[in-house]
């Protein structure tokens, strides 16, 4: 009884969690004023220093389309204490036009727990929020 009052809590707290991003992450992309694709000119990396110039013209930018949001995977590890490192996962979404982002992790802490992350800056206000959910990582596959 106890466990499955667990499981439930666990599952309820997980969903609760990944709908609330992925709502917010939908929310920021179609914030994106883009109607029409623009390319990226000459005059869009004047000003730029001049190294930055030099690598943005050697990567062959100019006239490629401009991104505007962006939606990326990261995995790693992350520094628990001197001498042990947990396996992270996280996703970062980007909207360019709001300068806005929401950035979502998760690791395994201990062997029943597992830390949440969600650091995020829309609308011009910055929040981080961290969480942890009892149960064991690979219960939670698929969160992200």
């Amino acid at each position: 009884m106890v466990l499955a009052l667990m499981v439930s809590s666990y599952t309820l707290g997980s969903l609760m969690f990944t709908k609330k991003v992925k709502d917010e992450a939908k929310e920021i992309f179609s914030d994106s004023t883009e109607i029409k694709p623009e390319v990226v000119t000459e005059k869009d990396i004047e000003g730029l220093p001049e190294p930055v110039q030099r690598y943005l013209k050697y990567t062959q930018i100019i006239g490629k389309e401009k991104i505007k949001t962006v939606r990326l995977k990261q995995g790693g590890y992350f520094r628990i204490n001197e001498n042990k490192w947990s396996p992270i996962q996280a996703e970062q979404y980007f909207n360019v036009d709001g300068v806005e982002f929401i950035w979502v992790a998760k690791t395994k802490f201990a062997p029943l727990l597992s830390i949440y992350a969600k650091d995020e800056f829309i609308d011009g206000e910055g929040n981080l929020v961290v969480m942890s959910l009892y149960l064991h990582q690979a219960e939670c596959e698929g969160m992200l």
